[in-house]
């Protein structure tokens, strides 16, 4: 299935009645289809990857991630946080389409930013005191050396083609070199920015609007009140949860030859009965 149709169905739960009516009715049977997609994701492991695809060890990288993120937001239960577990799991989804949109360069990318990461790593150690190991050091500019200049950011760039000393730390923030944004765009995702990983960076990012709608303050007795739940929210939260596992598992299925189509299909199809109900 397209993203651009997989984000559909996610959120057609908000369409229709009215939202928390409905969320509070769908709300049994959404939990229900994503523990049986965590289920089925625990069954797959152990996956043999193998050593000649940065994709396939992505995938199972990020399967097991997502795994771990929908068990955490199930455990939520109606708590409004379950929009937190939903945000994370919509980056790691987009920026896993994102790698397999150049399946021999992009997971490549994810992998060999570990040299930056460690090389910062020991950076921090050096300038707290700390011992560091010569042979991880030397394994670690090996890598820059090799995969380095893929990460350099554009001042970096422009410093060495002009013969001028690199920046303290002349590397990108992160591997992909892009905004979360871009990247939900690039892959499809554009209804998802808007009707759901929007509304649920207010929660995250503390904004007014998202606090708003959840906190209450009573004047006469000078107290806060937070509610316990939005059943709206947490809806669209286990509904994206929902597709980022099931799409992840699907990817990952059809790379690593898993045996496990015909199921994640009935489980979509359960899902969909439940969106168009």
């Amino acid at each position: 299935m397209r993203f651009e149709a997989a984000c559909r169905d996610a959120l057609k739960l908000n369409c229709g009645m009215d939202p928390e009516d409905r969320a509070r009715r769908d709300l049994v049977d959404l939990q229900k289809n994503l523990r049986a997609v965590v289920a089925l994701a625990q069954q797959v492991y152990p996956i043999t990857v193998g050593i000649g695809s940065h994709l396939r060890f992505m995938l199972a990288a990020f399967a097991i991630k997502q795994n771990e993120h929908a068990n955490s937001l199930l455990k939520l239960g109606s708590s409004p946080d379950t929009m937190l577990i939903a945000r994370t799991m919509l980056e790691g989804l987009s920026q896993m389409l994102w790698a397999a949109k150049r399946p021999r360069q992009r997971p490549l990318l994810w992998r060999s930013f570990a040299f930056v990461r460690d090389w910062r790593q020991i950076q921090e150690h050096r300038a707290s005191g700390r011992s560091i190991d010569p042979q991880v050091e030397c394994s670690v500019l090996v890598g820059l050396r090799r995969f380095g200049n893929r990460f350099l950011t554009k001042q970096a760039k422009v410093a060495r083609a002009a013969g001028h000393a690199l920046p303290t730390d002349p590397y990108m923030k992160n591997w992909y070199g892009e905004s979360e944004s871009e990247i939900l765009r690039d892959v499809g995702g554009e209804d998802l920015w808007r009707q759901a990983y929007g509304p649920f960076s207010e929660w995250h990012h503390w904004r007014i609007g998202a606090i708003g709608q959840l906190v209450s303050f009573d004047e006469v007795t000078g107290r806060f009140r937070i509610l316990t739940s939005s059943p709206s929210s947490v809806a669209a939260a286990t509904g994206c949860a929902f597709q980022c596992l099931w799409q992840t598992m699907q990817l990952l299925n059809a790379q690593c030859r898993l045996g496990v189509g015909r199921e994640l299909q009935s489980l979509k199809y359960l899902h969909l009965r439940l969106t168009k109900r």
